[in-house]
């Protein structure tokens, strides 16, 4: 026997519904919002009832998340929504804007609808560091929605953790992997070597059987004047066949001829359209110890998922004193797990910018030992851990912990400071 009540607004219980089944399962139907109390008892056939068994439940939306926490990444934020009670039968809603939303009924308007799960990662170019972005999270179940909550951040800001992770991002892609590998000259040079025997063998062959048909077609003619002469009553029609004959074989060796001309020339374009995807041109020299190469590779390829991908790139490598020097630059476009990414890498010991305007040879911009120097720079947005001006000691200083150190100030605003002493 079942019985289902539910609380009342002043904290009694109303009796729902009451119900008798001899089954285990037993389904109640369009029962309103409200905090639910189900009382179960067994019966036997002579009417005799065992002691009862209640449990309760809810049926209403979800309540709001209690916090959101945002965890910072490269170029992505991760959204976790927490419930001040744990309810297992809850998700959530992840809504995302670029700019603050200030009337949160506009939010299903206004924001980007990510999905729904319990956890969500905003990622991609467009996240970018020093920016905030903004999400707007309500709780659902299969009864309702909460409100919206929102949250605000920014995704992360080390400049030494994204430099590592371009490192590995770069060095993923066809075009990274490729201004990295060291050019193998000798292997060039032995595959050249190869390609010239080759050559020369399929040459050597097909003079050999050009002298061969020359041969038989002089013995043929020679044979035919001896017979011209042993046998001069022969009838003027019938060396005329005999020459119709020698005729209709050299017109028959030059066909075949012409056919095998055009099979092997149907070869060779066949070979170049398969290798027309790919070219390099590689030049090297050697002497003594040192060795200086060139490369220069122009590539249309498919990658193991069958995407095409593309790259222009331009290595050069030195050897000297046992050290190998590189330098190279390269242009790609590449489908990727994150999709389709187009970059230009240089690599080099020391990367400048010239303006060669009236004769001039200072650099604008100079990359060099991992850092980097610029004559004038106009920046509109400046995100740095650490500033600190030139000089020594320096006459400013502002550290990631907030600490600012200046020599001379003149502050025409107004000073807020909890603590310290003013001279």
């Amino acid at each position: 026997m079942l019985r289902l009540t539910v609380a009342a607004d002043d904290g009694s219980e109303r009796l729902v519904s009451t119900a008798r089944t001899t089954e285990t399962t037993y389904r109640f139907r369009q029962l309103a919002l409200g905090r639910y109390t189900l009382t179960v008892r067994a019966v036997n056939a002579r009417g005799q009832q065992g002691d009862p068994a209640s449990v309760s439940f809810r049926i209403a939306a979800p309540a709001a998340p209690s916090q959101i926490e945002l965890t910072p990444g490269y170029f992505q934020i991760t959204a976790t929504p927490h419930l001040a009670v744990y309810d297992p039968t809850v998700q959530f809603e992840f809504w995302f804007s670029e700019t603050k939303i200030s009337d949160v009924s506009q939010v299903d308007k206004s924001a980007r609808y990510l999905g729904t799960a319990l956890y969500w990662v905003a990622s991609g170019q467009n996240i970018k560091p020093g920016h905030d972005y903004y999400f707007y999270v309500r709780s659902v179940n299969t009864v309702g929605k909460s409100a919206f909550v929102e949250a605000v951040g920014q995704p992360g800001n080390n400049p030494e953790e994204y430099l590592n992770f371009f490192e590995g991002k770069i060095n993923s892609t066809l075009l990274g992997q490729e201004l990295n590998d060291r050019i193998n000259a000798s292997a060039l040079r032995s595959e050249v070597e190869q390609l010239e025997d080759e050559v020369n063998q399929r040459l050597e062959s097909d003079i050999a059987g050009v002298t061969q048909k020359i041969g038989e077609t002089e013995n043929s003619l020679t044979q035919l004047v001896a017979k011209k002469n042993d046998e001069q009553s022969l009838a003027i029609s019938q060396v005329s066949q005999k020459v119709d004959n020698v005729s209709s074989e050299l017109t028959q060796t030059v066909s075949q001829s012409n056919e095998e001309n055009a099979r092997q020339i149907a070869q060779v374009r066949q070979y170049v359209d398969e290798k027309s995807s790919e070219i390099i041109s590689t030049t090297d020299k050697k002497l003594g110890e040192q060795e200086a190469t060139i490369q220069q590779i122009q590539k249309v390829q498919t990658d193991t998922s069958n995407n095409l991908n593309s790259m222009w790139a331009v290595k050069l490598q030195q050897m000297q004193d046992g050290r190998l020097y590189i330098a190279g630059i390269g242009a790609g476009i590449e489908n990727t797990p994150d999709g389709m990414q187009s970059q230009v890498l240089l690599a080099a010991d020391r990367i400048a910018f010239i303006n060669p305007e009236n004769g001039n040879t200072t650099p604008a911009l100079v990359t060099q030992g991992g850092q980097t120097f610029i004559n004038e720079a106009l920046i509109k947005t400046l995100i740095a851990p650490t500033i600190t001006s030139g000089g020594s000691p320096p006459v400013f200083s502002l550290t990631s912990d907030g600490k600012l150190t200046a020599k001379n100030a003149d502050i025409s605003g107004s000073v807020n400071a909890n603590a310290g002493t003013l001279n």
